[in-house]
């Protein structure tokens, strides 16, 4: 990968692809109760959504779009495993963190709205339709989140290990 295990794929999603997935993203988050939802790193303003909360045409156009990408020859793609991370305003700075030590794994991050992020020492704004590829390994965090309005992306792990989070 380009940077050292990760890299980031410029308006991979056509702006109104990613506008509509967002919409649609928002609107499965809004009818359900935030109970469902899984804290990340601690954070109650950052939330982790199973998948199959949407509607099943979200995931698959973000599995097709990994592949498109070539990712998915790494390694399996189980939609079950596939998460929408939102961030909502005044969230923190994540820890530093792997998402697994299997350095055959991949973490592909659809980013659907505006979003900062840390990886590999850099901060990193991530507009709509980028796409992240990180290899297992690669130590990074979501940036605090101060923008006024929710961020959403989907998260699509790839490869034989199950996700398995661990500090750097």
């Amino acid at each position: 990968m380009e940077n050292e295990g990760w890299q980031v794929f410029r308006n991979v999603w056509e702006a109104p692809r990613a506008q509509a997935v967002c919409r649609l993203l928002r609107e499965g988050c809004r009818h359900k109760s935030p109970d469902l939802f899984q804290t990340r790193m601690d954070c109650k303003l950052r939330l982790s959504i199973p998948m199959h909360m949407f509607q099943k045409q979200v995931a698959d156009e973000v599995v097709s779009v990994t592949r498109s990408l070539g990712v998915s020859d790494l390694g399996r793609i189980d939609v079950k495993t596939l998460r929408c991370i939102v961030a909502h305003p005044g969230a923190k700075r994540q820890a530093d963190h792997v998402d697994s030590k299997d350095r055959t794994f991949r973490s592909v991050l659809h980013i659907m709205s505006r979003r900062f992020f840390h990886v590999g020492g850099e901060h990193i704004k991530l507009n709509a339709g980028d796409v992240v590829v990180m290899r297992g390994g690669v130590c990074h965090a979501g940036a605090a989140h101060d923008l006024k309005r929710p961020s959403y992306l989907v998260h699509v792990p790839v490869g034989k290990e199950p996700q398995n989070t661990s500090p750097c």
